[in-house]
C-alpha cells in the first residue's frame, strides 16, 4: 500500500505540471475568446488536469489514513496481548485483543485489496526512496538555491513586463504579453517564497493599552475653526461675498494650517503621545539610493518619451482655471462634470508648472514628485509591518513597478490616492504594534486625505481598512481590546478630515453647474485664441 501512495503522489504532481505548463501554452497561443462557451472550452483541459491532481492526492491521503489506522490497531492489539501475559496489572485498562482483531477485520479486511505492483516497479520505488534519504541532508541547500533562482527569474519577468509596457511611437503596445509576463513573474515569486526557508513573520499586536495623553483643546479648537473657514472659502457653500474672492493660495494655507492644528490637538500633550519617526544612519543611505532610483526612472524624458497627452486633458483644464482670472477657483470644487476629484491636485500642478514651465514637463513633474515620495512611504509600510530589510525590498519593487511608474509619468490625479493610502497603512501598522496615540491619529489623517483625489481611493481604501479592522478583531478576540480606543480615534479623525469634501459633494448642488460654467468659459477662451491666430 505504501508503494501505491508514492505512485499516486507522483502521478498527481505530473498532472499538476502538465496542467500548469499546458495552461501557460494555451494562454500564449490563445485565440480570441468571444463568449462564455469559448472560455469554458478554453479552460476545460486545465481544469481536467487540476481535477486529476486533486483526485490522485485525495486517494493517496485516503490510503495513508487507512494505513495509519491499521498500524494503530495492530499496536493496540499487541499492547493488549502483552498486558494479559504480564504479571502486573496495567495502569490503564486495555480492550480485549480478540475484539480488536475483529474490529480490524471489519474495517480493513473487507476493503478490496490493491494488486501488487510488479517487482521492477517496487524495486525502482525502493531505490528512489533510498536515494531521497541520502539526499535529504542536501534538501535545505537545494531549496535555498531553487528559491534564489526562481526569485531571479521573477525579477527578469518583471523587467520584461516593464519593457513591454513601455510605449513606442508607431508601435502598438503588447499589453497582453506584458500582463502575462507580470502575472507569471508574480506566480514564480510566490513559488520562491513558499520554497524559501527564510520566513518573515509580521510584528505582533500590542498588548499594552493606548499611550497616555489627552486632547489639547488649545490646538484642537483653532484647528477646527480654520478647517471650517477654509471649507467655506474653498467650497463657497454659504456664498459669503467676503470669502468668495479669496485666492487659492490663502485657501490652501488655511486648510493646511487647520489640518496640522487639528492633528496636533488630537495627538495631545505629553511626551509619550508625540510622533516619532526614527531612522538610523545605516538605513538612510540605501533608502535614499532607492528613492533616487525611483525619481530618475520617473523623471527621465518625462515630457518627450510620452510626447502626447494620455487622458490628461481634464486635469490640465483644472490648471488652466487658476490662470483664468475672471473668477476665483475654489479648491474643494470639482475639476469638471466628468471627474469628482477636487482642485487640490490641480493646485499642485499649478506650482510645478510655474517652476518647470507651462508644458508637459511642468504638468507631469507633480506626479514625478508624488510617485517618488510613494516609494519612501512604501518603505515605511514594509518596515512597520516586518523589518527594515523587507521595507527596503518593498521600496525597490515600488521604485520600478511598471504600473506605478506609468502613473508617475503622466499628469493624472490617480497618483495621489496610493501615496496617502500607503502612509495610512504605515501608521496603522505602527499603531497595531505600538498602540501609540500619534500613530492612530496620523492613520486617520492620511486615510481622510486619500478621499480628496480620484474616485478609486474613495471606493477602495475605506472598505479595505474596515475589512482589516473586522479581520483582526476576529483573529485576536480578547487581545483586540487594547486596540479599540486607538482604532476609534483613527476613524473619528478620518471622519473629521473628509467632512469638508463630503459637505461639498453632498450638500452643494452647484457642483455640476460650476463644472459646466468652467467648461463654457474654457471653450470660449480657446475659440477666441484660435480666431486671433494665437492658439
Amino acid at each position: 500500500m505504501k508503494s501505491w501512495i508514492i505512485v499516486l503522489r507522483i502521478v498527481g504532481m505530473l498532472l499538476f505540471l502538465v496542467a500548469v505548463v499546458g495552461g501557460l501554452i494555451r494562454v500564449i497561443l490563445a485565440p480570441e475568446i468571444t463568449g462564455w462557451l469559448d472560455a469554458f472550452d478554453y479552460m476545460l483541459p486545465i481544469l481536467g488536469g487540476l481535477a486529476g491532481t486533486a483526485l490522485c492526492f485525495g486517494l493517496a491521503a485516503g490510503l495513508e489514513g487507512l494505513l495509519g489506522l491499521d498500524e494503530k490497531l495492530n499496536a493496540l492489539a499487541e499492547r493488549s496481548a502483552a498486558a494479559e501475559l504480564a504479571t502486573v496489572t496495567p495502569e490503564v485498562s486495555l480492550p480485549d485483543p480478540s475484539g480488536i482483531q475483529v474490529l480490524r477485520e471489519r474495517l480493513i479486511g473487507r476493503l478490496p485489496q490493491l494488486p501488487r505492483l510488479p517487482p521492477v516497479v517496487r524495486s525502482a520505488i525502493e531505490a528512489l526512496k533510498d536515494r531521497l534519504r541520502r539526499l535529504r541532508r542536501f534538501l535545505p541547500i537545494v531549496r535555498s538555491v531553487t528559491a534564489a533562482g526562481l526569485t531571479l527569474i521573477a525579477i527578469l519577468l518583471m523587467v520584461i513586463s516593464g519593457i513591454l509596457f513601455q510605449p513606442v511611437q508607431g508601435v502598438l503596445t503588447p499589453v497582453d504579453e506584458a500582463t502575462l509576463a507580470a502575472l507569471v513573474g508574480g506566480l514564480v515569486l510566490l513559488a520562491a517564497l513558499l520554497l524559501s526557508k527564510r520566513k518573515v513573520e509580521a510584528r505582533q499586536a500590542a498588548e499594552q493599552p493606548l499611550s497616555a495623553g489627552r486632547i489639547n483643546l488649545v490646538l484642537l479648537i483653532p484647528g477646527l475653526l480654520l478647517l471650517v473657514l477654509g471649507t467655506e472659502m474653498s467650497a463657497d457653500l454659504l456664498q459669503i461675498d467676503l470669502l468668495e474672492t479669496v485666492s487659492a493660495d490663502v485657501q490652501f494655507v488655511i486648510l493646511f494650517a487647520g489640518l496640522v492644528l487639528f492633528a496636533a490637538g488630537m495627538i495631545g500633550a505629553g511626551r509619550r503621545s508625540r510622533l516619532r519617526l526614527r531612522f538610523s544612519r545605516a538605513e538612510l543611505l540605501p533608502i535614499l539610493a532607492v528613492f533616487l532610483l525611483g525619481f530618475v526612472v520617473r523623471a527621465y524624458q518625462v515630457d518627450t518619451l510620452i510626447h502626447v497627452p494620455v487622458d490628461e486633458g481634464h486635469f490640465a483644464l483644472g490648471v488652466y482655471d487658476f490662470y483664468f482670472h475672471q473668477w476665483t477657483t475654489h479648491l474643494l470644487t470639482t475639476i469638471s462634470g466628468f471627474l469628482p476629484a477636487t482642485m487640490i491636485y490641480s493646485y499642485w500642478n499649478l506650482w510645478t508648472a510655474q517652476l518647470w514651465g507651462r508644458d508637459l514637463l511642468g504638468l507631469r513633474m507633480a506626479n514625478v514628485i508624488i510617485g517618488s515620495l510613494t516609494v519612501l512611504a512604501t518603505y515605511g509600510v514594509g518596515r512597520a509591518l516586518f523589518n527594515r530589510r523587507i521595507g527596503l525590498l518593498c521600496a525597490l519593487i515600488m521604485a520600478t513597478f511598471p504600473a506605478h511608474v506609468f502613473y508617475s509619468r503622466v499628469s493624472m490625479g490617480q497618483i495621489s490616492d496610493p501615496f496617502f493610502a500607503a502612509l495610512a497603512v504605515m501608521f496603522a501598522a505602527r499603531g497595531f504594534h505600538r498602540n501609540q496615540r500619534s500613530d492612530w491619529v496620523m492613520m486617520g489623517v492620511c486615510l481622510g486625505l486619500s478621499q480628496y483625489f480620484f474616485e478609486g481611493g474613495r471606493l477602495l481604501f475605506p472598505p479595505v481598512f474596515i475589512a482589516w479592522i473586522i479581520l483582526i478583531a476576529l483573529v485576536l478576540r480578547g487581545k483586540f481590546k487594547p486596540l479599540r480606543r486607538g482604532i476609534f480615534l483613527a476613524f473619528f479623525t478620518t471622519v473629521i478630515v473628509i467632512t469638508p469634501d463630503v459637505l461639498y459633494d453632498v450638500g452643494d448642488t452647484r457642483a455640476v453647474y460650476h463644472a459646466r460654467e468652467c467648461i463654457r468659459h474654457r471653450h470660449a477662451y480657446l475659440r477666441t485664441r484660435v480666431s486671433r491666430g494665437t492658439g
